[in-house]
């Protein structure tokens, strides 16, 4: 086993680890009313089940339902930017379908995928620590739809609950551990390699095959 295969085998289990410590505490119910999709962009309007996405479904409901009624859940069509790079993230956005890529732009234009977010995780939790710029890009890959919380409304739950600092602290680690690993394979893994990892990737986050 090569030395990339060996570090993200063992960062997948540990993403694998963390997640599953969240899905024991997912029960629907702790939302007492269901969300609705608001009017804009490509969204329409619909009942939404916040548990959907891991992370919110481990919120405790004591904090999260303070913000609910804050909330919008937006959809978004496939190469749709959400957040721009090099400006402060305004909007944290949980997925609740499809699949967001973070892409690093150079300077000529060009695009590097650092990681890709699914209904496990969540874009911009730093936000919740603090004021934060974007470092990347953040477009939807797959078609999706994800709910939106500002970051404003994010830090203040944060400054209320360590429940929900630490989910901030936490899903900033696990994303720190996916872009560590895939600069590994991007650079020590063969394209087909690189190219079957990423259909893994995407194919998990589609829910289908």
């Amino acid at each position: 086993m090569s030395n990339c295969a060996f570090v993200g085998d063992w960062a997948d289990k540990r993403v694998a680890g963390y997640l599953h410590m969240l899905s024991v505490v997912t029960p629907s119910e702790r939302f007492s009313h269901p969300l609705r999709t608001k009017p804009g962009r490509s969204g329409s309007r619909a009942s939404v089940d916040p548990s959907r996405n891991n992370l919110l479904a481990a919120v405790p409901h004591r904090w999260f339902d303070l913000q609910v009624e804050q909330s919008n859940v937006l959809s978004f069509p496939q190469g749709e930017a959400m957040q721009t790079e090099h400006e402060e993230v305004a909007s944290v956005y949980f997925p609740l379908s499809g699949m967001v890529s973070l892409l690093v732009v150079m300077k000529d234009g060009r695009t590097v995928e650092s990681a890709v977010i699914g209904r496990e995780g969540v874009t911009g939790a730093r936000a919740g620590l603090g004021l934060h710029t974007s470092v990347a890009r953040v477009v939807a890959q797959l078609p999706m739809s994800a709910l939106v919380i500002s970051a404003i409304a994010l830090r203040k739950l944060v400054s209320q609950s360590d429940e929900i600092q630490d989910l901030c602290v936490k899903s900033t680690d696990t994303l720190l551990k996916q872009v560590s690993v895939t600069a590994a394979c991007n650079s020590l893994h063969v394209v087909e390699a690189r190219f079957c990892r990423w259909l893994l990737h995407t194919s998990d986050r589609a829910e289908s095959d």
